[in-house]
């Protein structure tokens, strides 16, 4: 069987605000059908390549949801990965990739 083709929805870097909570969000597709993860992770990478956060993401309406949290140790500025490790329904491991900044105060979305 051949593999799925599945397409993130493209959005902007994430801007994280420091020592506050924020929930990261990712929509992926097949075609025009927004299709839910069966389970994944996320890791999110500090600018210096250390893993700021990482765990497993939550399925909430068809979209992956992680939270993060905290992050009061690291310094402003960007250069900052999110990792998204999604398993969809055809069983394959899909890795999406975003660029982040963690931000004095981020905007609101």
């Amino acid at each position: 069987m051949a593999e799925t083709n599945y397409t993130p929805r493209l959005d902007l870097p994430y801007a994280i605000e420091r020592g506050s909570t924020l929930v990261l969000t990712r929509s992926v597709y097949s075609g025009a059908t927004l299709t839910a993860p069966a389970s994944g992770t996320l890791t999110l990478y500090a600018p210096d390549g250390s893993s700021a956060s990482t765990g497993a993401v939550s399925i909430v309406s068809d979209v992956a949801e992680y939270t993060v949290s905290g992050l009061t140790s690291y310094p402003y500025g960007e250069g900052w990965a999110v990792e998204w490790a999604l398993v969809m329904p055809d069983g394959v491991t899909h890795t999406y990739r975003s660029d982040a900044a963690l931000c004095r105060v981020a905007p609101q979305q």
